[in-house]
């Protein structure tokens, strides 16, 4: 390894030096930002440490710093990717590598302040016969690219025009049942009446995404709450309008333990079945069709009569389209992996495995029966009749 430069600007002359076998388009000192690109990432090389003028995390700081500079006089004459950037706060990742350490770092702008965080301890790159190291170096990397990618693909949203903690009326809805946009006008308290025209919603906030098309095809065949309507607003959760349920309408893990739902037990569990057959034959997926999202007339499994309501449609939409969340539940035995795709099958694999635990807990036999649970309507196309699971 050759000796060290004696000070950061020797170190510069000479790599500029080195450059002028070039020819000039192809290199520059001035730290240009290519039109219609973003950058995602910095990376400063050392071979091995010198003085502090030189070290890579001070000189990526400097070049972030320039950066920042550079992409606010492209926002400040109209570039509208550029000044998205900066609202979301202009992330972008910084790596330092001195010798076999490699250091990651996160660069994030607060709109007056540039500021510099490490993003994990430093890694030591050389040969580890335990693999330990190889491991960590595989994971962290791994996470880089994936932020890297997710930057580049310049998913940031236009910001809000209310600053953050304002307060949000909701004035106006859409019904799904038409296109037409309806007056929110209160005119007395919200206070239990009299009327016949009461109703009683239940109003979920959504931030992201939410199965509009799946909780209104349950709906329509009384196997979800019905679906109302949605109010947006901007810089603040969409509110989906939706039926509340009476009190007798209780989750599913709450009468695991009566003896009355072990009775019912195989009327249960081919009533799931039978939903999630419905689902995939329509090309749709829940994603989360856990006995908590699972709501049951408690009134009817006392009498010996199942009537089921699938909830939470968080997750649902049209199967190999949507994706599990990054981050779940560890401890459920997931069929697709965090982040990916939640393929035609799922539901019933996960049913299938939840099921299976609780009845290894409970001592219910595990060949369960799955004919047509009693609450089913009727009127189902043959050709989904034929695609339910035989008694």
């Amino acid at each position: 390894m050759g000796g060290a430069y004696e000070s950061e600007s020797a170190r510069r002359e000479a790599f500029i030096q080195a450059l002028v076998v070039f020819p000039p388009d192809f290199w520059t000192t001035e730290h240009p930002i290519l039109a219609n690109t973003q950058t995602g990432i910095f990376v400063e090389l050392k071979n091995e440490p010198s003085s502090a003028d030189s070290d890579p995390y001070m000189q990526n700081v400097g070049n972030y710093r320039i950066h920042i500079r550079q992409v606010k006089d492209k926002a400040d004459i109209g570039c509208h990717g550029y000044a998205r950037f900066l609202a979301a706060g202009a992330p972008m990742f910084l790596v330092c590598v001195v010798g076999p350490w490699l250091s990651i770092c996160g660069g994030f702008y607060d709109g007056s302040k540039v500021h510099v965080e490490p993003l994990a301890d430093p890694v030591f790159m050389l040969i580890d016969h335990t693999g330990r190291r190889e491991r960590r170096l595989a994971v962290l990397l791994t996470a880089l690219k994936q932020g890297v990618d997710d930057l580049l693909a310049d998913q940031f949203w236009d910001p809000p025009k209310f600053p953050p903690s304002t307060p949000r009326l909701y004035q106006t809805w859409t019904p799904f049942s038409s296109t037409a946009e309806g007056e929110l006008c209160f005119q007395q308290p919200l206070t239990p009446g009299e009327g016949a025209d009461q109703l009683s919603v239940i109003i979920k906030m959504v931030k992201t995404h939410y199965g509009t098309e799946v909780h209104q095809f349950l709906a329509e065949r009384k196997l979800a709450p019905k679906l109302y309507g949605i109010s947006y607003l901007e810089g603040a959760p969409s509110a989906y309008i939706m039926e509340h349920l009476p009190s007798h309408w209780v989750q599913l893990n709450t009468v695991f333990l009566k003896d009355y739902f072990h009775r019912q037990a195989p009327d249960v569990y081919s009533a799931l079945k039978n939903i999630a057959a419905i689902l995939q034959q329509q090309g749709y997926v829940h994603g989360d069709l856990r006995s908590n999202n699972v709501m049951i007339d408690n009134d009817l499994l006392e009498q010996g009569a199942v009537s089921l309501k699938i909830v939470d449609f968080d997750w649902s939409g049209e199967g190999g389209k949507v994706t599990y969340p990054v981050t779940r539940n560890s401890e459920v035995k997931w069929p697709g992996i965090p982040g990916g795709p939640i393929r035609l099958g799922d539901d019933l694999l996960l049913l299938e495995q939840w099921w299976t635990d609780f009845s290894t807990l409970s001592n219910l036999p595990s060949d369960l029966p799955s004919g047509l649970p009693f609450d089913l309507p009727s009127d189902l196309p043959s050709d989904w009749q034929a695609f339910l699971p035989s008694a």
